[in-house]
């Protein structure tokens, strides 16, 4: 349902897209950096998160719809549109999202036991087909529900969302640029490295609950444990977010290829 899936949007906005925007450092056209240890902790943990909760996209635009203007509030009879739209959808992408933790589920085995980068990488390569296949879901959803709103709601939530991203407008990082970055990466990584333990395991555990067939109840417990982990997690890495869009010029905020929270 469309609330249930509100109820939800905070824990994935906060740490799916957060934990995943961290790990890439936001800047498309910058040197790629290998990623370290931390890196690829956040990346599987973003993608058990959209397995558990669901894609960013769909959320952040459903999450925007309970926002609408008092002049712009969705009728009873959207709204049910609406819930069937997004139960179908849910419906629809069960398999993949499984399919994400079941890939998530196995890189965090990997890191924990010490396998090579290259493996674990390999691993977590095996999730770009799967989240194609979810963008284009998310895209072909994102269009039904547009076709429900009037036109003026429709101009609303276009002005509330993020600026489409054009790479060949972002200018690259400057090299004092990429060393401000590292560095709070690092600092970030050190400081909050009890709760990306936690929240990793946490993670791990509702994906082996889920594979289970445990119930959404159990694994909410399961989530539940973590919360306070997740929170402070969620709350540092939107902190650090900002920190890094301090860092970026006027023309790379203005390219739309930065995360700006």
């Amino acid at each position: 349902m469309l609330n249930n899936l509100n109820r939800s949007a905070q824990k994935t906005l906060a740490i799916a897209a957060l934990l995943f925007t961290a790990a890439c450092s936001s800047a498309p056209d910058a040197t790629t950096p290998n990623f370290d240890s931390e890196d690829l902790i956040r990346a599987a943990l973003a993608l058990s998160q959209t397995g558990l909760s669901g894609t960013v996209t769909v959320v952040r635009e459903v999450a925007l719809l309970e926002k609408l203007p008092d002049n712009l509030k969705l009728s009873d009879e959207q709204r049910a549109r609406l819930n069937q739209l997004v139960d179908a959808h849910a419906a629809a992408t069960r398999s993949d999202r499984d399919a994400l933790n079941s890939v998530a589920t196995r890189a965090m085995n990997a890191i924990n036991t010490g396998r090579p980068r290259g493996e674990i990488i390999t691993i977590l390569d095996e999730a770009r087909p799967i989240q194609q296949r979810l963008a284009a879901s998310d895209a072909d959803l994102i269009k039904s529900l547009a076709a429900i709103l009037t036109p003026q709601q429709n101009a609303w939530l276009q002005s509330q969302l993020p600026t489409a991203c054009d790479r060949s407008k972002f200018p690259p990082l400057t090299a004092t640029q990429q060393r401000q970055i590292a560095s709070l990466d690092s600092a970030f990584a050190v400081n909050n490295r009890a709760d990306i333990e936690a929240a990793k395991a946490a993670l791990i555990k509702a994906g082996e609950a889920k594979a289970a067939g445990k119930s959404d109840a159990e694994i909410n417990a399961i989530m539940g444990a973590a919360k306070t982990a997740l929170d402070r997690l969620a709350a540092a890495t939107k902190k650090l977010q900002e920190e890094i869009a301090a860092i970026y010029s006027p023309e790379q905020k203005a390219s739309g290829c930065v995360f700006l929270g």
